[in-house]
This record gives C-alpha cells, structure tokens and sequence, in this order.
C-alpha cells in the first residue's frame, strides 16, 4: 500500500509541475481586457477627430450666418452633422449654433456608445448690417 500512495503523490507532484496550458490561461484572461483597451483608444481617437471636425463645421455654419453668407434655414445643409437646433440669434448680438452627433456612429460605436450624444455649441458676433435685416 506505501507504493501505491507514492505513485499517487508521484503523479499529482507530475501534474501540478506542468504547465503546458499555462500560456492558454493567461491569454484567456489578458485578452479580452487587452482587445477593450484597444478599441477603447480607437475610440477616443476617433472621438477626437470627430469633435475638431465638429467644431470646425459649427464654426463655418456660424460665421456664414454671422456675415450674412448663409440664413438659418441653409444652416443644416451647410454641415454634415445633425443640428441640435435651430441657430439662434441672442439679445447680444451673437448667434449660437449646436452641432450634435450619437457616439454609437462614431468609431467602432462600441465603447463609447453608453455615453449618449455628443454636443458642440459655438457662439459667433454677428455684424451689424445682418442684424438689421433680422
């Protein structure tokens, strides 16, 4: 019977040595976090972009309004991205244009899709020979 409880303890000692999954395990565990964490730059990056081409697009949309180039009505054509609302003028004598745009179309759409909508709102002086026709 001692020879036999040996060759038990001899044959888990053996097992437990090995390590021929090890690297199975570990790639089991680091990927998923690994393939997160690159989709998650991708889209910040394209969050980024998206943003600077945002606000470069209400910018224009803005100015166009404020020297005239362009009334309300024209403002969403003028852009790609969908307006929040309609550009408005304030007792100031700015108008504001709101561009908006889901985050679930930018990038991958998978990560940062919970966050909702992003926004971006540019105020710009109107000149004075426009304000009098408004």
């Amino acid at each position: 019977m001692a020879d036999n409880k040996g060759g038990h303890r001899n044959a888990l000692s053996a097992f437990r040595k090995r390590d021929d999954g090890a690297v199975s395990v570990e790639f089991a565990i680091w990927m998923p976090l690994l393939a997160t964490v690159i989709l998650l730059i991708a889209d910040v990056t394209a969050a980024f972009t998206t943003q600077a081409m945002m606000w470069r697009s209400a910018s224009e949309v803005a100015r166009g309004i404020a020297t005239g180039r362009l009334t309300a009505g024209q403002a969403q054509n003028a852009t790609e991205f969908t307006l929040a609302s309609a550009p408005a003028f304030d007792a100031d004598g700015f108008v504001t244009v709101e561009l908006t745009r889901n985050y679930s179309v930018i990038g991958t759409g998978i990560v940062l899709s919970p966050l909702g909508d992003m926004r971006v709102e540019v105020r710009h002086l109107v000149e004075t020979h426009v304000l009098a026709q408004n």
